[in-house]
């Protein structure tokens, strides 16, 4: 069964716009389908109630609309907002989520009687569309305001023609749509999981046709598509994992001041250091209206959170402690996964958990000589099968240190993640792991290594 996913998440809008050149008609055209539409509203006819979206706080931009020469005569394009933001996973572009307040048109134009009709348009692009924002493929879905659907669901492709995605039936006198696709999701607020709440709409019992009045299921062309939601196909985004910031250039020199020395009366220990994307929860991912520096992207609306080691020896007065993390050379995505990897001082980087072990002079050594080895240039980091979280976990490894290797999954990719990681050492019992739910906001290097 193919599915699609939607998040709700209330952050900031961010626009990615085209501007598509229209027709230079005068305003009064926009007021009159304005005012057509008003009344429409006015209307307050019932929602449909398996619709998620429809059922979701949602205004036409008015200041937006734009006349454009369709195939059916001039029509006013207007772009609907959600209040709260809604974000579409689909197949036919898995790496991508996609906001659908840029992809959710409302189309007013004159019918053959020259009354107004309208349809809202949502195009869901494929990864075709969102490579090349001028010409749109993908799926469309026609409904009026309240939900229902007007056509069945197509999928523009090439050539540009809506081919029926399923058998439909008559049942009564409305048609009803069966389809094998969902729609589901999670709603829930960025650092507040907990008062979240699963949802999901399925084709297979949600589309009815027939549509309230004002509503018209003339068909559109393939170019028509186009010019209502070519322009804002590129409105995906894509985890992306970029270098870090604070480069260690050489890994033997940055832990020189350690010293290999066994006895009691030296002390080890290595803090695993885990920032869960949403704490509390085993969420591989979230939105965000910012990523945190380091491993995400600070313009990139994905948060996939860190993991990183705090590596302490103690003597007598002396003690010496380094931050270590995992990173890409260069940015990665679940479509180019790999890139050579490299190594970042984290004494800046927030964690929300962390778990430590106290270990010999021996192990210690162990965990710091699988580092340094892979410090050579051509050390592999991938999305997927070795990142941080993963080489956080093959490191303890080294010292005999066991850890769960939880699996989790993004658009586009699965693997060990800070979610699933973080989670597991909160509620994972794991034997001689000295657990912090509370860490110190402040981690920095001591000692003077090189």
């Amino acid at each position: 069964m193919k599915k699609t996913l939607i998040l709700l998440l209330p952050i900031c809008f961010i626009a990615c716009q085209k501007k598509i050149a229209g027709t230079s008609l005068p305003n009064p055209f926009v007021t009159q389908a304005q005012t057509f539409f008003n009344g429409v509203l006015a209307q307050k006819l019932p929602l449909n109630s398996a619709n998620f979206r429809a059922n979701q706080v949602r205004v036409p931009d008015w200041d937006q609309a734009k006349v454009l020469p369709l195939s059916v005569g001039s029509a006013v394009v207007v772009p609907v907002h959600f209040d709260i933001h809604l974000f579409v996973r689909t197949p036919l572009a898995p790496s991508n989520l996609l906001d659908l307040s840029l992809l959710t048109k409302l189309v007013i134009f004159r019918n053959s009687t020259g009354q107004f009709s309208y349809q809202v348009l949502t195009l869901i692009p494929d990864s075709n569309a969102i490579a090349d924002n001028n010409v749109f493929s993908g799926i469309v879905l026609s409904e009026d305001y309240s939900g229902n659907s007007l056509t069945s669901p197509g999928r523009i492709g090439q050539p540009m023609t809506v081919s029926t995605t399923s058998p439909r039936s008559v049942v009564a006198d409305d048609m009803v749509l069966s389809i094998c696709t969902e729609i589901d999701g999670y709603n829930y607020a960025v650092g507040d999981a907990e008062n979240g709440e699963a949802w999901e709409e399925s084709t297979c019992t949600l589309y009815s046709f027939g549509g309230e009045s004002g509503a018209s299921s003339s068909a559109f062309t393939g170019t028509d598509y186009s010019d209502v939601g070519g322009g804002d196909s590129g409105a995906g985004t894509t985890m992306l994992i970029v270098p870090p910031t604070s480069h260690i250039a050489s890994v033997a020199a940055y832990f020189n001041c350690f010293t290999n020395v066994g006895g009691s009366d030296h002390t080890y220990t290595v803090t695993l250091a885990v920032d869960q994307p949403v704490p509390g929860t085993r969420d591989a991912w979230t939105v965000t209206s910012g990523g945190p520096t380091g491993s995400t992207q600070a313009s990139n609306v994905i948060n996939a959170g860190h993991t990183f080691l705090i590596l302490t020896e103690s003597y007598g007065s002396t003690t010496i402690t380094r931050n270590i993390g995992f990173y890409p050379s260069t940015a990665v995505r679940p479509s180019s996964p790999s890139s050579a990897g490299e190594f970042s001082d984290d004494e800046n980087h927030e964690y929300n958990i962390s778990g430590s072990y106290t270990v010999n002079n021996a192990e210690f050594y162990e965990m710091l000589n699988f580092i340094t080895s892979a410090n050579d240039g051509t050390y592999l980091y991938n999305l997927n099968s070795n990142n941080c979280s993963t080489f956080a976990i093959n490191t303890l490894a080294q010292a005999g240190i066991n850890l769960p290797r939880t699996v989790g999954s993004w658009p586009g990719g699965s693997g060990n993640n800070p979610g699933d990681l973080g989670q597991d050492i909160r509620t994972g019992n794991i034997p001689n792991m000295v657990v912090n739910t509370n860490p110190s906001a402040t981690h920095s290097n001591v000692g003077q290594c090189n």
